[in-house]
């Protein structure tokens, strides 16, 4: 727990640790040598639901999704290309800038709008993972835009918009699909819950409910 607490203090992430010029692991990233035999299923995929399709195939689609599986994949979505791009680009630029303006991101505290991390369960987890976070959340309430550093700023404002847009689009289609009105889980609030995690390691851009 010190040696945790000693990694976390610094406030750079695992970042940080590659700056320093490490030769080996540290013993908090160590997992233990595990050998889970699982047998993989080759006949299985998750759902990949095209946007482009006409409405009624798609609504049709959306519903087998949610109901068999619980989870789909969206392509032809309409979010421009250039504005993923952007949003990657300018997050990994964020990871590279010095310790110092970073460090100045760096918080744990329970709902905070804008923060930088290593680790969300660092302090729970018995062996750390090896990754860093930029996590911003738009909803319910949007942080002020000076909390956002200038550098992801108007990338990541325009990626949510973006992203609520689709979040919007799909929504109404689980509706239609369940056969209620399709406003039902926007007045539920299910669109009030979105965030924006974006990781050094393997970047991910996610607008989770």
């Amino acid at each position: 727990m010190i040696a945790v607490k000693e990694f976390d203090d610094t406030k750079t992430g695992v970042k940080g640790l590659v700056d320093s010029g490490i030769t080996s692991l540290p013993a908090i990233f160590h997992h233990p040598n595990i050998c889970l035999s699982i047998p993989t299923p080759t006949h299985l995929s998750i759902p990949i639901i095209d946007m482009s399709l006409p409405r009624p195939v798609a609504v049709d689609l959306i519903h087998s999704a949610c109901r068999d599986w619980g989870i789909f994949q969206l392509i032809n979505h309409g979010i421009p290309l250039s504005i993923i791009d952007n949003t990657i680009s300018v997050v990994r630029s964020f990871h590279e800038l010095p310790p110092s303006i970073r460090s100045q991101y760096y918080k744990r505290e329970h709902g905070a709008a804008v923060k930088y991390f290593s680790n969300p369960d660092l302090f729970l987890s018995s062996v750390a993972t090896w990754k860093d976070t930029l996590h911003v959340s738009f909803s319910p309430v949007p942080p002020e835009l000076d909390q956002i550093t200038e550098l992801c700023r108007s990338e990541l404002v325009a990626w949510d918009k973006q992203a609520k847009k689709v979040a919007k689009e799909m929504m109404g289609m689980m509706c239609e699909g369940l056969g209620v009105g399709s406003g039902r889980l926007e007045e539920l609030t299910c669109l009030d819950g979105t965030l924006q995690e974006k990781s050094q390691i393997g970047t991910v851009i996610s607008a989770q409910k």
